[in-house]
């Protein structure tokens, strides 16, 4: 017959971590010789083979570790043993060696999520600033965004299984992959504009200066209160946060995608803002009046001296240029 050692539990966990002795392996195979003790062990066996992925942690003293595991249920365990062993017909169930797996597992589970979580928030950013050009960007999720001058653009090198967020300050006109999954979220200053999947303008330099021009599909755009916008809306933020909505009437904000211009009863004013901002010029407006002209045009792929010339014949105004500064004279409309 085979005696049992006393410490069979601690010599079971310690023989599958391989850690025991030539003599303490020679007590487990004996040990092994009765068929109940060989089932209990294959049950030992399987339950820790499930801790595979905790390979790193291999080298840990598991002595400690139970330890550890052993002082902190002490108290509870003493009490609920000492009534349960009490009752009639009571046999002491081998679990010592579960517990004993758990005070490995458990801090292998821990090391394994805090890895993953760092990971999870160590995507690599990617910073974009046109300065007085413009740039074309191919996002992850085959997105599209056309950065305006004077902008700069955020987003990470992967996005999330959850969610897509960038960040804009300037101007910039996007095309959104539609992935219902995962929202497409732009943070402005004091501001936000989330997606599923449509094209849209954005001009955002300042939290009172924030302006979201539908092209196609729905955006919502939250300030201190929040707007649907659909095609042919512009949202508009002032200085306090609150958010309105009306309907655009220019359509000359997507030059900085196509470099075509589609002006439709537009003020000078606008359209001059625009034609700066996309030939990087400075174009200024000898009086108010010339601002209030509106213009009906189409423009496409045509340089600036081209577009000037067809506004000024079309108002009667008079294009004087004065080093890098240009400027439309003329009486202008009432």
């Amino acid at each position: 017959m085979v005696n049992e050692p006393e410490n069979i539990d601690d010599l079971l966990v310690k023989y599958l971590a391989g850690e025991t002795s030539e003599s303490e392996n020679q007590q487990v195979v004996a040990w092994l010789e009765l068929p109940e003790n060989k089932k209990e062990f294959e049950k030992l066996k399987a339950t820790w083979n499930m801790t595979a992925q905790a390979d790193s942690l291999s080298d840990s003293d598991v002595d400690a570790a139970w330890k550890s595991v052993q002082k902190r249920m002490h108290k509870t365990q003493e009490t609920a043993v000492r009534n349960i062993s009490e009752a009639p017909g009571y046999v002491q169930p081998k679990v010592n060696w579960l517990l004993r797996i758990a005070a490995v597992m458990i801090p292998a589970l821990i090391v394994s999520f805090l890895i993953w979580q760092y990971g999870k928030n160590d995507v690599k950013q990617i910073a974009l600033s046109s300065g007085m050009g413009r740039i074309e960007q191919i996002l992850p999720d085959g997105s599209v965004i056309y950065l305006a001058p004077n902008s700069s653009f955020e987003y990470p090198e992967k996005f999330d299984d959850d969610a897509r967020n960038v960040k804009l300050k300037g101007e910039a006109f996007f095309e959104i992959t539609k992935d219902a999954e995962r929202p497409f979220t732009i943070a402005l200053e004091g501001a936000e504009v989330r997606v599923l999947g449509t094209s849209f303008n954005i001009k955002a330099f300042s939290k009172a200066q924030t302006e979201v021009i539908v092209e196609t599909g729905k955006v919502l755009l939250s300030g201190v209160n929040k707007v649907e916008l659909e095609k042919g809306d512009k949202g508009k933020m002032d200085s306090s946060g609150t958010v309105s909505k009306s309907k655009s009437e220019e359509t000359g904000y997507y030059s900085h995608k196509t470099q075509t211009f589609i002006f439709e009863n537009t003020e000078l004013t606008k359209v001059i803002e625009v034609l700066s901002s996309v030939y990087e010029a400075q174009i200024t407006l000898e009086n108010e009046r010339i601002g209030n002209c509106r213009l009906t045009a189409t423009f496409s792929e045509q340089d600036l001296d081209s577009v000037l010339e067809v506004i000024a014949a079309t108002f009667n105004l008079s294009v004087q240029k004065e080093g890098e500064t240009i400027q439309l004279n003329g009486h202008g409309c009432e």
